[in-house]
């Protein structure tokens, strides 16, 4: 005769008996878009990707480490030059594919034990965390560092302080899963991930013909170049991104649980 434990009928298998959210992983897919001096309005949304480790602190207080890779990138070329000239005659452009880790703090409108029972919740969060910085241009079909160049006769770091900060919602159809749309700006402290920041320098200061061609694209499109000291970028502006993403959450302690269930006995 066989007999099988259901772990459906153990109430402690599905339940949280507290109301402090239990520790969690989640995977994810979503899109970024940056802000910048090549472009003061969102771009076409880029692919990234996301996984985090989440643990409660209070009852609606929630720690987030998280792990993404994401990718930015925007062109003059794509402005409109009967509104913005400048910009479009400029004729710069870039594409990164970064990395950011950072820690945040999450707040969550219901507590653990209230979210068992109701299908939404709705969340808010801030943090500060670290990107990579590596923009890139093409030129003839091939792609090169910005970074190194110093197009700017300016060296900058291939990393940056990022400060998350958004909202979202949680949705729980499963009493181990959580489906969560989430929204959240990066306020950096670069203005450099697109490699545009201050005026055209000195261009016989350069290290190379290269760094000289990518610091003034204007004679490509058959402009004048650009005069030593004039605008390239906006100081004043520092870069940043939104990121928009969907994510699958699963319960450690109940995932485990699920996993080291009881196999049918035989007697």
């Amino acid at each position: 005769m066989i007999a099988i434990d259901l772990p459906a009928q153990n109430a402690k298998y599905y339940k949280v008996s507290h109301p402090i959210p239990q520790p969690s992983i989640a995977f994810g897919i979503g899109v970024s878009s940056y802000y910048g001096d090549l472009q003061t309005q969102a771009v076409i949304p880029q692919p990234s990707l996301f996984v985090e480790y989440n643990k409660g602190m209070t009852e609606h207080l929630v720690a987030k480490f998280a792990l993404s890779f994401y990718r930015i990138g925007a062109s003059d070329s794509d402005t409109d030059p009967s509104k913005q000239v400048d910009l479009n005659a400029r004729n710069l452009s870039f594409r990164a594919n970064n990395f950011e880790f950072s820690s945040m703090l999450e707040y969550r409108v219901l507590d653990g034990r209230e979210e068992q029972k109701s299908l939404l919740n709705p969340f808010f969060f801030v943090g500060i965390g670290v990107t990579t910085n590596n923009p890139k241009a093409e030129k003839d079909g091939k792609k090169y560092n910005l970074r190194p160049l110093r197009t700017e006769n300016i060296e900058y770091p291939g990393s940056a302080m990022v400060f998350p900060a958004g909202l979202g919602i949680r949705i729980k159809p499963v009493s181990i899963a959580v489906i969560i749309f989430e929204m959240g700006y990066r306020f950096t402290l670069t203005d450099y991930l697109d490699d545009v920041s201050t005026v055209y320098p000195d261009f016989s200061e350069l290290s190379s013909d290269l760094a000289r061609e990518f610091s003034d694209r204007r004679p490509e499109i058959g402009l004048s170049p650009g005069k030593v000291g004039g605008t390239r970028g906006n100081p004043d502006l520092k870069d940043g991104y939104i990121v928009t993403s969907i994510k699958l959450e699963l319960d450690v302690r109940s995932f485990s649980k699920f996993k080291k269930r009881r196999r049918p006995k035989y007697r």
